[in-house]
């Protein structure tokens, strides 16, 4: 569901979960445009909590035939010492107008994720748009 709605991709690097999600705002706005949120998980219990460096600029997104560099991006590094977690991630905003094709591919250019001082090679993901019904019930208040 890239439209009005999140699509999420889910894989694991080592002992680290990383979350790639991909929201594109309706395409009747007046600035339509896709945002990538990435999201790096690790948990002390599954291993040695390693540095972690995103390179959002090295994220590009591609569809239609074209391939788009980020407009805005900013990461964010959170630490919870007391449940052994740390969280790493980036959101990545593409310009209009971005997020109105069928299909799209996230794609992580060599460097835009280091773990542990190295690159890491991590596939492009593709999402493709789906159209969902959604059924609001409203409680019915007798007069």
């Amino acid at each position: 569901m890239m439209n009005n709605a999140k699509s999420v991709a889910n894989r694991q690097i080592g002992t680290a979960d990383v979350r790639v999600s991909l929201w594109a705002s309706p395409p009747e706005q007046a600035k339509p445009h896709a945002t990538v949120d990435l999201q790096i998980l690790q948990r002390k219990k599954l291993g040695p909590i390693q540095s972690v460096r995103i390179n959002p600029g090295r994220i590009r997104l591609e569809e239609g035939g074209k391939s788009y560099a980020p407009a805005t991006r900013k990461t964010h590094n959170n630490t919870n010492a007391e449940h052994g977690l740390q969280f790493n991630g980036a959101y990545v905003t593409f310009p209009s107008p971005t997020g109105n094709a069928e299909a799209a591919r996230v794609v992580f250019q060599p460097g835009a994720i280091t773990i542990g001082g190295r690159a890491v090679d991590f596939a492009p993901i593709r999402f493709t748009r789906t159209t969902e019904v959604a059924i609001y019930l409203f409680p019915c208040i007798p007069a």
